[in-house]
């Protein structure tokens, strides 16, 4: 879409191009090809308005997971200079402290998400190593006064590990964006909030094949009597305890406490081990066998709380 803002020069918002969408500067007539005004990572350009002299643009941006809303945040651009956020206050969306799937609620030990918009500039900060480190990115976050260890920070989510020791209830999250900026939501913890988790861009819970990487999708489906080796979170303590933003350990393995039942086409599957995932941190591993007398084809999997289902994935078997 070309929008005129001048006789002889114009702004292109080619959204339907990119991914996210980026501002490009050029004329009105075509005589010169787009110049491109932005390289956003995290954001998406949604409107620009370009300067009487045509040197800079404001761009206002919007995530680019598809939630739209319009002036949150403008970056201000130009040709040569890397776009600068001009005005962009934080926010928190309500309920937005939730388990990593959004699914639940968070739990003692496991990862949990954030949701906002404007958590920093266009930047995606990962933690390159363990202990995972508490600021990241200029961010940070305290669950009842505790500093927490942080996985990722980009401008709409942060993903940390709540500590083990956060007790049940009521919890106090405050997150610090530097500059004196804090927004201090509520959310209710979990010790023992099982949930299995989904398979990349599918349907399909997160189980292999055990010792191998080999998904059980249709083209590798589970056969009766194998063991599986699941992932997802919530299993809550765990014994040899084990430091919050550290990996489970693989020898000997952090086997959960409390182990959540699990069904598998509604047929009650053994458990074999349930624990922290040898070296991932805040993910928990279940391993179990696939019980006889299943038909063949797509089977939901669940973990559940007392008897609570908390949603159903599927693997697939023969």
């Amino acid at each position: 879409m070309r929008v005129k803002f001048t006789p002889d020069l114009g702004v292109t918002d080619q959204s339907a191009a990119h991914t996210p969408a980026q501002a490009w500067l050029q004329r009105t007539d075509g005589s010169t090809p787009p110049v491109r005004l932005t390289d956003f990572s995290s954001v998406t350009a949604s409107a620009v308005t370009l300067s009487g002299d045509g040197s800079t643009a404001l761009v206002t941006v919007q995530p680019s997971t598809g939630f739209s809303f319009a002036n949150m945040a403008v970056y201000t651009a130009g040709v040569g200079m890397r776009a600068k956020q001009l005005y962009a206050p934080p926010l928190i969306f309500p309920g937005a402290v939730l388990s990593i799937s959004q699914l639940s609620p968070p739990s003692a030990g496991s990862l949990f998400r954030i949701s906002g918009w404007n958590f920093q500039d266009d930047n995606q900060d990962f933690a390159g190593s363990t202990p995972l480190p508490t600021s990241l990115g200029g961010v940070s976050v305290e669950v009842n006064g505790q500093a927490v260890p942080l996985l990722s920070v980009t401008p709409s989510e942060i993903v940390a590990q709540l500590p083990f020791t956060t007790a049940a209830g009521t919890t106090t999250f405050a997150v610090d964006l530097g500059g004196g900026k804090q927004i201090a939501p509520t959310a209710q913890v979990k010790d023992f909030a099982p949930e299995v988790l989904a398979y990349p861009n599918t349907g399909d819970a997160a189980a292999f094949h055990a010792g191998t990487s080999i998904h059980t999708d249709y083209q590798h489906p589970a056969s009766a009597g194998e063991v599986l080796e699941m992932y997802g979170i919530g299993l809550g303590a765990v014994s040899p305890a084990v430091d919050t933003g550290m990996p489970g350990p693989s020898n000997p393995p952090a086997d959960a406490i409390a182990v959540p039942p699990v069904t598998i086409g509604g047929l009650e599957a053994t458990v074999t081990f349930a624990g922290l995932a040898p070296g991932l941190v805040g993910i928990d591993q279940v391993n179990v066998v696939v019980p006889s007398g299943l038909k063949s084809g797509a089977q939901n999997v669940v973990w559940s709380d007392e008897g609570q289902l908390r949603y159903n994935l599927i693997i697939w078997v023969q």
